[in-house]
This record gives structure tokens, sequence and C-alpha cells, in this order.
């Protein structure tokens, strides 16, 4: 009796965890989607083992071969809300990105990018440093650059001063 005992609670405490990770699959445009076969993405989402009030979720996302693409922690509800600093990686692994999010859902305020952020191209090297202030609406941030390097090392903005040109998702991003 004692075993039997021991077994449903074994048993009671493998189904609570299991309810408590979740996997999605995503396109290209992070959007959710039921086949796995056409995702770019996948997220697995699981309760902060530190959140004892269960408002917290730890959310890493991998590229469809494994690999991680990003890492962070969303308030438990309907959007995900981004808290805190995230982090996002190129499919090789190096460090595209890291910052943090700020989020008031009660006050409209989800997923805005607030203070340092860092970028890098996929070598690895420091492509550029913005920092966010959100707005006193809460409901965007303004961006500025503080620091920016070119692909070959060299700092062409330092401390907001200088002038850069940067081929960005097909389109010329350029400030001066």
């Amino acid at each position: 009796m004692k075993y039997l005992f021991s077994f449903f609670i074994l048993l009671f405490s493998v189904q609570l965890y299991s309810q408590s990770d979740s996997i999605e699959y995503l396109d290209a445009s992070e959007r959710i989607i039921n086949n796995k076969n056409e995702a770019t993405y996948y997220r697995k989402i699981s309760l902060l083992a530190s959140d004892t009030a269960n408002k917290l979720l730890e959310v890493t996302q991998y590229w469809m071969d494994r690999r991680l693409y990003m890492h962070g922690i969303c308030l438990n509800n309907q959007n995900l809300s981004k808290k805190g600093t995230f982090t996002f990686y190129y499919k090789n692994g190096s460090k595209e990105s890291e910052g943090t999010y700020f989020s008031v859902p009660e006050k409209g305020v989800n997923s805005i990018r607030n203070g340092k952020w860092g970028t890098w191209y996929p070598s690895g090297q420091p492509m550029c440093e913005w920092f966010y202030k959100i707005s006193d609406t809460y409901k965007s941030s303004e961006k500025n650059l503080i620091n920016f390097w070119d692909s070959t090392g060299v700092q062409l903005v330092k401390g907001g001063e200088g002038e850069y040109y940067y081929r960005c998702h097909n389109h010329a991003c350029s400030i001066s």
C-alpha cells in the first residue's frame, strides 16, 4: 500500500510538471501556427520556478534545428508581455541583441524597450548600443544611438557623436 501511494504521488507530480511547460510552433513572423513542418521556430514556455505566484513565465525560443534563438521572462498573461532582460541569438549561436523590456499590462504597457540595448554582428563583434527611454505616455520609447562600430570594428559613433550608415533588412539605416 505504501508503494502504491508513492507511485500515485510520483505520477501526480510528473503530471503537474508537464502541465507547466508548453511548446508552440511559430512561423518566420513569430505567429503561432499548428503545422510543425512549416515552423521557423518553436517556443518553450515554463512557469518560472522562483515565482511562487505564477505570474512570470520563462520563455525560450529555438530555431527548428534546436539552436537557441531567444530567452527571457514574460508575464503570465494573454500577450506574453516581455519583462526584464531578453537575449536574442543568430543561427550561428552568436549573440544578436540584448536588452530590457518594460511591461505593466494593467496600464496598457506591454513589451516596451527600456534602457541600454546592445547589438552584435554575426561574427560576435559589437555593432551598436542604443538607449531607450520610455515616453511620458508609456506607449512607446524613443531610442538614441550611443555607440556604433562598422563590421571591421572601427567605431563611427562614440557617445552619440559621429555618423553611420548601415544596411539593415533590405533598407538603409543612417544617422548623423
